[in-house]
């Protein structure tokens, strides 16, 4: 965007997993003889939305 000839803008919105998908962390442990060996045991972050706006003069 253009405000003036010296003063410009960029509006920008950005999402993350729009969906809102589960994301699951695969394998807490990495170990054959632990009980979390192979089991999910959390998940990423759910959806996130940003909304960013930069001015140039």
């Amino acid at each position: 965007m253009k405000f003036t000839e010296r003063v410009t803008g960029q509006l920008r919105f950005e999402t993350f997993n729009t969906f809102n998908h589960t994301n699951p962390i695969c394998c807490a442990s990495t170990n054959l003889i632990s009980t979390l060996y192979n089991q999910v045991t959390s998940t990423r972050d759910p959806r996130i939305l940003q909304l960013a706006m930069k001015v140039n003069f």
